[in-house]
Order: C-alpha cells, then structure tokens, then sequence
C-alpha cells in the first residue's frame, strides 16, 4: 500500500543511489525493518484502547491515579531504565521485553475491571475495591515501563538500519533517514486506525468489554513474540555504544534538542486538549457522541497520508510550517470562541429530563457542583447552551449532560456561530488539523531528530522526544483544570515557536559542518605546503 504513495514529492535518487554496493544485504535489512514496523505498530495499538477506556470502565479514582502512574513511569523508562534495558539486553530483546510489559498491561486493564465493588451503567463501576487498586496500579507500572524500552529499542534499531542501509546503498544517511521514518509512521498510524475502528466493531457487536481487552492483549503478546524475530543489526562503527545509560540525558546540554522540543510538545499539548477537551465540549453536541469515533479515526487517516507525503526534505519544510499553521488554527477556533455561563440547577432528576435553571445566569461566576446521578439540559423558555465539563467523570450527549460517578464542576457555554459546538461535522477541520500536526510529529520531526543527532545520537535524540511529549501529556493530565482555559493558546504558541526553532536547529548543524569543511581544507594546504 505504501509504495504506491509518493504525494509527487519522492526524493530523486542520487547518482551514487544508482550504483548499488551490495543489493542484497540492502534489501534484507528494509525487509527486516519494516517487518519491525508491523510488530511494533501492533504492539502499541492494542494499547491505545485500555488507555481511553480506564477511566470509564474502572472507578473514576483509580483510572485518574492509574493514568498518572503511567506518565510517570513511562518519563522514568525514557530517561533511564530505557537507554538501559537496551545496553544491556541488546535493542531486539528490549524491544520484545518492553512489548510483553506492554500487553501485559492490556491484560491487567481487563481483570482490574472484574474487581469493582458496586457496578455502574455501560460496564461502568462506581466503586472498586483494593484488588482494582492492586492490579490496575500494576498493570500502568508494566505499561510505563513497557513505553521506555519499546521507543528506545525501536530508535537504536532505527538508528542502526539507517546506517546499514546507507553503507550498502553507497547513499547519503539522510535519504535513508526520511524513507525509513516516513514508511514506519505510515504503518504506525494505520495500525492504530484499525484498532480503534476494530474495538468500535467488537463493543458495537455486543462483545464485552473484558472480552475485547483480553482479545487485544493477547494480539499484543503475539506481537511481543514477534519482535524477537526481529533480525539485530550490528553496529558498524567501533566508537561508543550508540545506545547506554546516559543516551537521553547526555542530549540536554545540547540546545538543538530544546529547540526540537517546541513541535514534540505543541503535539503532546494538542493531542491532550483534543481528547481530553473537544471530545466531549465541541464534538459531542455538534455530531452527537457516537461520531466521535469517527472524528478520531479522520484524524488517523490525516496524520497517515501526511506521513506518506514527508519523502522529500522539501517537503518535509513546507508541512512543519502547515503544522504550525495547523496549531494555531486550532488555539484561534478553540480558544476564543465562546461564552461560558454558569447556571444552578435542581437535582436529581430523570435522565433526559429539561431542568429549569435556578436565579439568573452570570458570565464569568463559579458554576454549580453537581450531585451525582443529575441530568442537566436547556431550559425550554430560556437560551439554549451546551455544557462542556472541566472536571469529573460524565457522560455527554446532545442537549443533555449526565452527571458522572464523581462530584464536579460543570460550565455550560453558549453556542455562536464561530464556535466548533455550533459548526457541526464543520468541526472535523479541527480533527484534520490534529491529524497534521501528528503526521509532521510522527514522520517528518523523528526524521529531523535523527539527521540531526545520526548514528550514535539518534536514539538519544528520539528518546528525547518521547520525553518531551509525555512531559506535555502529564502536564496537561495533571493541571487540567489550571491549564484548560489557556491549553489551545499553549498549542498555538509552541505551534509557531516550532517553525523558527527548527530551521535555527538546522542551521546550528550546517554551520558546524561548515566549520568543518574549512577546518579541513586548512589543514589540506598546511600539508600541501609543507610538501611543496
């Protein structure tokens, strides 16, 4: 499917590309690395579904704690317990070690959903007991770890086949860079697409929850057991070890990596503000809650085709500057538009039932706390409005917003015409735009991040940036409701902060490359005299 994408932006051969130094070997090792890109992007999708469902399908307290230790888990993995399972396993055994740890959480997700002491509507649960504890914070310690060895793992090998390839290709580093990075993230995101649209299918089909996670873990020790088979590239060159200890960190003192960071969190920021924001304020009432699936599958199937399209170095400049554009496209719709009103309510009440708001309503006040099992809609008499919740755990459908397990504040925001609530399947422009922004992070800024830092930098370099999107993930996790209001305005600042600090990024490199060149034409003339 892939080969038959170029965008018309594919990279024209050089003339030592024609010359083919050992074809064979070359062939084998792209064999070898997209068979590690199919395991790998199996591997992670089936984790995709546990982590949007914790906090739905187990208590809400314990899914908010799990999530947090698994952040948490995941920075400790990418900084040290990463660089260093992959030293001392070797990069395929820690690959295969970090995906087993993987689905291990998957399976521990679906037991922990079995231990709940009061069950709740849609194989919800109101209250767990301490096995859910147990197993769960167990299972997100597995997955955090799990992230750590699985990316760092993948970079080394990255890193290695890059420069295997371009040996046996007698090609530049960077041509194999670009197409090796825009083929995985191809696969990447596919992958994660038809496990979302799989999950959807098997939950729509009746089968359970419990089920559906079993099944997914089980694909996902499969997968496990397939990265083992991945084929160990060896390290050409006889200098350091391209992969230890200190490979993230080593990386710090170095100010290319902090300028890089400005796209890693501008995507880390949106991806938050998106699922955890516009799922349920904007889309929700605008299409209803059974298309949002949908939106997000739109945003996969972007993000994928912009991956396909990142061939070229070109190319690659002309989409970073769209995904900046795309970032403050996103802080501009979402961030500005709309009203917020706060409004007391009677309570409970039926489900679906209108509630008539009580005293008046007054922009800018502090909102109602709701009481669980309260239904709050529009007044029949009154101007219509949506609620968008800041905090706790509810239910959204069109019109109407069920209070979840947990007490929380609720805003409801008056809908105009600039904003997304009111744009209808409209809205899906914000979807695609998300989904640019994460083709650029996924192709185009992993392939800038090994140009940048090659051989023995690169999976320091890509372990930095796991680093620097998970810091934005957790932050936004953590602070949701402090950084809410100002989360699109974050996205569109580092959305266009990225632009300039990749092109000084580049030009750090140039320049030193520069100093070497002259560095050593003088040292040629120096010989040259001296001879003559």
């Amino acid at each position: 499917i892939y080969s038959g994408i170029d965008c018309g932006m594919a990279e024209k051969p050089s003339p030592s590309a024609m010359a083919v130094a050992d074809p064979v070997k070359s062939q084998r090792l792209r064999a070898n690395f997209d068979y590690l890109a199919l395991v790998f992007s199996i591997g992670h999708a089936v984790v995709v579904i546990p982590i949007n469902l914790a906090s739905s399908l187990l208590d809400a307290q314990v899914g908010y704690v799990g999530n947090g230790v698994f952040y948490v888990f995941v920075l400790g993995s990418a900084i040290g317990t990463g660089p260093g399972a992959c030293e001392r396993l070797g990069p395929v055994r820690a690959l295969a070690l970090g995906m087993g740890l993987y689905a291990a959480y998957v399976l521990g997700t679906a037991f922990a959903s079995t231990f709940c002491a009061e069950s709740g509507p849609d194989d919800g649960c109101l209250a767990a007991t301490t096995m859910q504890w147990v197993v769960y914070l167990a299972a997100t310690v597995s997955g955090g770890l799990g992230a750590g060895f699985m990316w760092l793992a993948q970079s080394a090998l990255f890193a290695l086949t890059v420069d295997a390839v371009a040996a046996s290709e007698g090609v530049t580093g960077s041509e194999v860079t670009a197409a090796l990075a825009s083929r995985f993230a191809v696969v990447f995101l596919a992958m994660e697409v038809l496990a979302r649209l799989s999950a959807t299918g098997l939950l729509e089909l009746g089968v359970g929850v419990f089920a559906t996670l079993f099944l997914y873990s089980v694909v996902g020790f499969g997968a496990a057991v397939g990265a083992s088979m991945v084929e160990n590239v060896p390290q050409r060159s006889r200098d350091a070890k391209w992969v230890h200890l200190n490979a993230v960190v080593a990386l710090w003192s170095d100010p290319k990596i902090w300028l890089l960071s400005c796209t890693n969190m501008a995507f880390g920021f949106s991806a938050a503000y998106m699922n955890g924001y516009v799922n349920a304020a904007f889309a929700v009432p605008a299409v209803g809650a059974e298309a949002v699936s949908a939106l997000s599958a739109l945003t996969g199937v972007a993000a994928g085709f912009v991956a396909a399209c990142s061939g070229s170095s070109s190319a690659r400049r002309l989409l970073f500057v769209v995904s900046g554009a795309c970032a403050v496209f996103i802080a501009l719709s979402a961030g500005v538009n709309e009203v917020a009103i706060s409004a007391a309510v009677a309570g409970p009440v039926h489900v679906g039932e209108a509630v008539q708001q009580q005293g008046d309503v007054v922009a800018g006040q502090p909102t109602a706390v709701v009481a669980e099992g309260t239904i709050i809609a529009s007044c029949e008499s009154c101007v219509t409005f949506d609620v968008a919740v800041t905090s706790g755990v509810f239910t959204m459908r069109k019109g109407v917003v069920v209070a979840g397990r947990e007490r929380g504040v609720v805003h409801a925001v008056v809908p105009t015409p600039r904003t997304p609530s009111a744009w209808g399947w409209g809205l899906s422009l914000l979807y695609l735009a998300q989904g640019v922004i994460r083709g650029v992070f996924e192709s185009s800024n992993r392939a800038l991040h090994a140009e940048l830092f090659p051989g023995k930098g690169t999976a320091g370099a890509l372990g930095n940036n796991l680093v620097h999107s998970t810091v934005a993930f957790a932050l936004a996790y953590f602070l949701s409701e402090l950084l809410t209001p100002v989360l699109p305005w974050i996205v569109g600042v580092l959305g266009a902060l990225s632009v300039p600090a990749t092109m000084v990024a580049r030009s750090m490199v140039k320049d030193v490359a520069s100093d070497n060149e002259e560095g050593e034409e003088s040292q040629a003339l120096i010989v040259k005299d001296a001879s003559a």
